[in-house]
């Protein structure tokens, strides 16, 4: 999981008005610039808040306290990113970005953890360096000399090489915003990249995992998924009900037991309940309206634009990308896919307490007492919005179920989510719990 952002790229290529614009977009908002320390004076008109401007003794006074990451001299000046800033950003679950020289990114990226290197650069390299020198050519000899050297520097560098992850190249005419898309996609690929496993061997893992799991897999034996449904039935309730249509075919993805199953039953002329696990499914009461498909959510063995509506309760078992877009595939023009999926905030802490180093997995503690593993894809809020809108889809709805939601439930509270929300420094009515969608189709998308 990418923790840091490392933006390096020529003086005047727009880095930090990128991340400035970056930091101040509400949908950006997990972004963070953290508190960088310079012996450099601060250069006129300079009024982003990039470093604190100190003296060479106060800088060599912290350094000796262990205060920063790594010190870098460029020019004649140092630099220094405060330790504690970036922890403290990583603890609240953001993203520390920052404005660091490209020569620096090999040896931050093997101090810090999942560090992103990204490089900013001139899509026309001659027009973008003859357009520099113009600029500085009155500010003297000094300021000539150190755009030569950049120069040089950017002209040598091999930018497919390590430690660099992601480069974008960027005309004069490029937009903020453009290039804020751009970045965005870009960091979602990598994301999705560092979630890759195999599709054949997750689906097996899942299908093998739930089958074990299945006859222990009800709301009076898993107390979490209790907890999740009961924040959720409310937000299925009333959205399924406005799409209720008793000529129309349903389906149920990743249905389990069939806790959505029976509801869904009411409303529509049937329901297709589908699931990776036949032993999931042969826990759903027989119904002449209810057809059970053993089948992936990675392969759903239906015609193109078979239903108007999928519905979904905790889809993280499947939330990538292939997924998606085999969903996206089988929903009619304009349909709606209604779904919900756990906080990533929630299932880091989780994971954190209970040592599971292993990415994107859960664990069910079986009555015998041996666990079982299953696939569980979670996403920050903006990650799994950039991650629905790139396969096709628009957002109708967006909500985040906390804690709080449950305090009219009479079940009691797992120590799944007690035990996170103290690990995270939160009241339980605090914790994020549960992402809750309702999107639908976007035929500019899918054409």
């Amino acid at each position: 999981m990418v923790k840091i952002v490392l933006v390096g790229g020529p003086t005047g290529i727009g880095k930090s008005t990128f991340i400035d614009s970056l930091l101040s977009d509400r949908e950006s908002r997990e972004f963070y610039r953290p508190i960088s320390y310079t012996t450099r004076p601060p250069r006129l008109g300079e009024t982003r808040q990039e470093y604190e401007h100190i003296s060479h003794d106060d800088f060599q006074r912290m350094n000796d306290g262990g205060a920063f990451v790594t010190v870098d001299k460029i020019y004649e000046n140092y630099y220094s990113i405060s330790r504690s800033s970036i922890q403290e950003i990583i603890e609240r679950g953001g993203i520390a970005i920052k404005e660091v020289h490209p020569s620096n990114h090999g040896k931050l990226k093997a101090l810090l953890p999942d560090v992103l290197s990204v490089l900013i650069l001139p899509e026309d390299s001659d027009k973008f360096w003859t357009r520099a020198q113009s600029r500085i050519s009155s500010l003297g000899s000094d300021r000539l000399l150190r755009l030569h050297e950049d120069q040089a520097f950017y002209e040598s560098l091999d930018t497919s090489a390590y430690p660099f992850d992601i480069v974008l190249r960027v005309s004069s005419s490029m937009s903020t915003e453009a290039l804020k898309t751009v970045f965005i996609a870009s960091l979602l690929d990598k994301i999705v990249a560092s979630k890759g496993c195999c599709i054949t061997a997750l689906e097996e893992q899942n299908k093998v995992g739930y089958d074990l799991i299945a006859n222990e897999f009800f709301d009076d034996r898993r107390v979490t998924t209790a907890n999740f449904h009961d924040l959720s039935i409310d937000f299925f309730n009333h959205h399924v009900e406005s799409y209720r249509d008793p000529d129309q075919i349903v389906l149920d993805l990743g249905a389990g037991t069939g806790y959505l199953t029976s509801k869904l039953k009411k409303l529509f002329k049937a329901v297709v309940a589908v699931d990776i696990s036949s032993t999931m499914l042969s826990l759903i009461q027989p119904d002449p309206g209810i057809i059970k498909v053993v089948a992936s959510a990675f392969n759903l063995p239906f015609p193109d634009e078979t239903f108007k509506i999928i519905v979904c309760s905790l889809a993280d078992p499947f939330l990538l990308p292939e997924a998606l877009h085999e969903i996206a595939r089988v929903l009619t023009h304009d349909g709606a896919f209604i779904f919900n999926s756990p906080s990533k905030i929630w299932s880091d802490a989780l994971r954190s307490i209970n040592h599971n180093s292993e990415l994107n997995v859960t664990r069910f503690v079986h009555s015998s007492g041996n666990e079982v593993s299953v696939h569980s894809f979670t996403y920050t809020d903006v990650e799994l919005q950039n991650l629905v809108k790139s396969c096709g889809f628009r957002f109708e709805v967006f909500e985040v179920a906390h804690g709080r939601g449950l305090k009219s439930s009479p079940r009691p509270i797992s120590s799944a989510l007690t035990q996170a929300a103290q690990k995270l420094g939160l009241g339980v009515d605090d914790l994020p719990i549960l992402q809750l969608m309702v999107v639908r189709k976007d035929p500019s998308e899918n054409k």
